[in-house]
């Protein structure tokens, strides 16, 4: 074989030493930064809030859950709605004559 194969099976074997060597580096400084932090978890207590803030966030989350709801009940009707105006435009599109005005079109889907 030719020198050049050698050469570069050498140097090949040097940069995955190379990088062996980097990622054994990283790793160690990975495990090293962990224990540091498992360690400052355990030495430090967590802060408590006052009574006064805790009861100030409860009521927040109380008022976020409140308007949750109310969005979700007004998502429901607007989709009842619009699924209700698709039918009638379906059915309008059938011909000129397909969609009948006594049908009653004042009753939400969702309550039939």
């Amino acid at each position: 074989m030719s020198d050049t194969f050698y050469i570069l099976a050498a140097a090949f074997v040097l940069l995955v030493g190379y990088a062996g060597y980097r990622l054994g580096r990283s790793i160690e400084r990975m495990k090293k930064l962990v224990y540091e932090l498992i360690d400052a978890l355990k030495n430090n207590s967590p802060k408590r809030h006052t009574h006064r803030t805790e009861a100030g966030i409860e009521d927040a989350i109380a008022v976020a859950l409140d308007v949750l709801q109310e969005y979700q009940a007004s998502q429901k009707y607007t989709e009842a709605r619009i699924s209700q105006l698709t039918d009638i435009l379906t059915i309008t599109r059938e011909g000129p004559h397909s969609y009948d005005p006594d049908r009653p079109n004042g009753k939400k889907k969702h309550d039939q």
